[in-house]
């Protein structure tokens, strides 16, 4: 027998998880196990947390530190393995070799981080009855680092896919990533943990389907015979994430007796304390943090779960957060921060004159529908400045608000604004208004397109103050690795600056592509 318990449910478990290819996407020639968690550790460093702690202590962990034997690191693993064989496989050696040479500073800093979260994972482990040793499983996931993105689009402390995240109740959208909230992630994460663990009747092979995926380990479970010894299974398994189950077993190891190993966790301050505040319609940053007369960067520390520019409004189930003491300035000055996200959302090239009272009016007062129709364009009495020239877009099956703005070059606050728009959400067939320079009005949504039309995918080069840049849109199975593949010298990263979005894309995004270095 494969699973434990009633073969039916089991069954319903391999179908559901085979529909959505498991918890992640393999893609080809992937980046090594090591040099994605060095890329998560980097990016820690960068975090608000570890920068403050740098401050306040000096680093102390001395570079290439010494790796015990292989019969000592046996022997030290068999002492703390409890429900997993850490000893099993060879390869969580060359991880400790790993974690204790060039990467020895910075696991300074994601020990800090895992004692900082740790009392918070261990009280869900032990609400669930789940081995204590899992907690150490994110640091070698994402280094301990709930900003962390993978290569295929796995995001927070427990690398969560898109899917997953939905499935386990997490709001993964255009506006909000909750797989980033380090509390509602690890909820989740062990919830789904506990299933796979119900589904297969053990804990190894649980970790290797939350790290590979279901689909895979029952491959390696079949053509295995149905063996279920990791030493076997483990070469069965996908070579590109197969390498975190014994950096698991590694993490595990550097955790226990870092002490002994000469490490000092770096002391991790607990994040300012904030107030929670409620927008009616979504705010800029910029406007929120100029109202307020709070720095920019801090609001973003705050709000880490929160994707885009614009911080959402109440149809987005979030709460904006803002330095403590801060809420009630809010509430003197709320009518402010709309009124000047008003004025920017009318707002467009020539900068035309738009009365304060009016832009508030515009931006608190429109329809709430949750979709877009003719009635919801802008007031008759607002008159382009001299070139501008009003445009209807049809909603094609696959857009979104943010990429159609995009697309036309303007400003999805004024998009929203222009069409009384509460919310982001569209509706294939609906219509909206767009205000465009008359040049460029040829080039939205033309009736009937003739064979010269350029497609949307590939338009000629346009430039931005990043250089030269073309759309391509996002087709099924499509992940930025593998579309920075197809432009010379563009990676990942590139698009992700260019567009102001993570590596969760989806079909039907549209999306700039550099011709030229950013």
């Amino acid at each position: 027998m494969l699973f434990k318990g009633n073969w039916f449910w089991a069954l319903i478990w391999i179908v559901t998880f085979h529909e959505v290819s498991g918890q992640h996407i393999v893609l080809k020639e992937p980046i090594p196990a090591q040099e994605q968690w060095a890329k998560h550790a980097a990016r820690l460093e960068q975090s608000w947390e570890v920068m403050q702690g740098r401050v306040v202590q000096s680093p102390s962990a001395p570079q290439n530190l010494p790796t015990p034997s292989p019969e000592a690191v046996h022997q030290q693993l068999m002492a703390i393995q409890g429900q997993f064989r850490l000893d099993a496989l060879p390869q969580a050696l060359d991880f400790i070799s790993f974690f204790l040479g060039p990467q020895a500073k910075s696991l300074e800093a994601v020990l800090g981080m895992a004692a900082y979260h740790g009392p918070m994972i261990d009280r869900v482990l032990t609400l669930r009855k789940m081995p204590l040793l899992l907690r150490h499983l994110p640091i070698a996931l994402s280094a301990m680092n709930p900003g962390a993105v993978s290569e295929h689009g796995a995001s927070g402390l427990w690398q969560l896919n898109h899917h997953v995240a939905l499935r386990y109740g997490l709001v993964c959208n255009q506006w909000v990533d909750e797989r980033r909230d380090v509390v509602k992630s690890t909820k989740a994460a062990l919830h789904y943990l506990g299933d796979l663990h119900q589904l297969y009747g053990d804990w190894w092979l649980a970790v290797a389907a939350f790290v590979t995926s279901p689909p895979a380990v029952n491959s390696a479970l079949s053509r295995s015979g149905g063996s279920k010894d990791l030493r076997i299974l483990y070469g069965l398994l996908p070579n590109s994430l197969r390498d975190y189950i014994p950096a698991f077993a590694a993490a595990s190891y550097v955790a226990h007796y870092q002490k002994a190993l000469g490490f000092s966790p770096l002391s991790v301050l607990s994040p300012p304390a904030s107030d929670h505040i409620s927008l009616r319609i979504p705010v800029g940053f910029q406007t929120l943090s100029e109202v307020l007369k709070v720095p920019e960067a801090k609001l973003r520390e705050l709000n880490p779960v929160c994707r885009m520019e614009m911080l959402p409004g109440l149809d987005v189930p979030v709460q904006v957060c803002v330095p403590a003491g801060y809420g009630i300035k809010f509430q003197s000055l709320q009518d402010s921060v709309y009124a000047v996200e008003g004025r920017k959302a009318v707002a467009i090239a020539t900068d035309p004159v738009i009365p304060p009272a009016e832009a508030e009016t515009n931006s608190t007062n429109k329809s709430t529908s949750s979709s877009v129709s003719a009635s919801t364009t802008p007031k008759a009495a607002f008159t382009p400045p001299a070139g501008q020239v009003p445009m209807v877009y049809t909603i094609q099956p696959g857009d979104v608000l943010g990429t159609i703005a995009e697309k036309h070059g303007v400003g999805l606050n004024q998009l929203m604004a222009w069409n009384g728009l509460k919310s982001t959400k569209i509706k294939a067939g609906d219509k909206l208004t767009l205000y465009v320079p008359k040049s460029k009005s040829p080039s939205i949504s033309p009736p009937n397109p003739t064979p010269n039309t350029p497609k949307a995918s590939a338009p000629n080069p346009k430039t931005t103050s990043s250089g030269a840049f073309v759309w391509y849109t996002v087709k099924p199975g499509d992940n930025l690795w593998a579309i920075s593949k197809k432009y010379p010298g563009v990676t990942d990263q590139d698009i992700m600056k260019l567009n102001g979005i993570s590596a969760d894309i989806k079909p039907g995004m549209k999306i700039k592509i550099p011709t030229t270095k950013p």
